[in-house]
């Protein structure tokens, strides 16, 4: 139930919720454990009543004093947690216009913090950070769940990562797409250009010729989408950098960026325009008439502005 409402679908949670709510009713509503109050209460936030959620937030505070006063603070039950659970009753007072067992527990919690010597802001701060954790775990959990049968998502997972310079993650979710889908040419043409990044050409280049050669009735075996023809020719100039890099400056790899050229018409897309493609063979051109010896790992091929300026 948790996990469908950390990943905002009420509708889902509410259906868990009254499975959980008749799995509650057998253990009655208070029989002295802190962790059913904490679950009756979650229960009553979802459902929207707030004033039962209140209640079993009151009775659960109650019992952890009680623990607190004859045990100690042992594991979780401490008094920071405590101070915590007494900022979530002043919240729902304050949202249902309870005002005054709103101060009242205000007053009591600045009393409790001030008697324990506590750091409310590190322990909101240590509460944000679990529920991030969990709101992370419910997204993988989701990822591994699609990810069954379709590539795709792990792909998109894998180009968020490499955008945000995580090149060696976003390998990682390239590789496992491809052993979802094997030769499914975008996992391939990714993973070729993360290799690429990365600084590891000789890879790059074999996975880019596989692309390359590959027919459409190849490629249509292993992913369900139709722009076959874009990525392989965007292939070829992936390859002219790949070869630039790899083995320096040659004929053969200025080739293949002007058969990318000869390929670009209407209705191909492509990542860059025809400027910027036209604009980076001039600049390597020069680079090489200049002597300019390259040296890996390069730029990101998204970056057509090396020796432009």
């Amino acid at each position: 139930m948790y996990w469908w409402i950390t990943k905002g679908n009420r509708a889902k949670a509410h259906e868990c919720a009254n499975k959980f709510e008749r799995l509650l009713e057998r253990c009655g509503k208070d029989d002295g454990s802190i962790q059913l109050q904490v679950h009756w209460g979650l229960l009553y936030e979802l459902k929207g009543q707030l004033a039962h959620a209140i209640a079993c937030r009151e009775r659960e505070i109650a019992l952890l004093q009680k623990a607190l006063r004859f045990g100690g603070a042992v594991g979780p039950i401490n008094y920071s947690h405590l101070a915590t659970r007494l900022q979530g009753l002043v919240d729902m007072c304050v949202e249902i216009g309870r005002k005054s067992k709103a101060t009242t527990t205000r007053r009591k919690l600045q009393r409790f913090v001030w008697m324990h010597r506590l750091d409310l802001r590190a322990e909101r701060k240590k509460a944000q950070e679990q529920a991030a954790r969990t709101k992370r775990d419910a997204a993988e959990l989701e990822l591994e769940r699609r990810c069954e049968h379709d590539c795709l998502p792990l792909i998109d997972r894998g180009m968020n990562l490499n955008d945000s310079g995580r090149f060696a993650a976003g390998l990682a979710c390239f590789e496992r797409a491809l052993r979802i889908s094997p030769g499914c040419p975008f996992g391939m043409y990714d993973r070729a250009n993360t290799l690429h990044t990365l600084g590891r050409d000789d890879e790059a280049e074999d996975l880019l010729w596989d692309l390359i050669h590959a027919t459409p009735e190849e490629m249509s075996q292993h992913c369900a989408a139709t722009s076959f023809r874009s990525v392989q020719i965007d292939a070829l100039f992936l390859l002219f950098r790949v070869m630039l890099y790899g083995r320096g400056f040659s004929v053969e790899a200025f080739a293949f960026a002007e058969k990318h050229l000869s390929l670009r018409r209407r209705g191909v897309r492509s990542v860059w325009s025809m400027r910027e493609i036209r604009a980076n063979v001039a600049a390597m051109r020069r680079a090489w008439k200049a002597g300019v010896k390259l040296t890996g790992p390069a730029p990101p091929v998204s970056d057509l502005r090396q020796f432009t300026d």
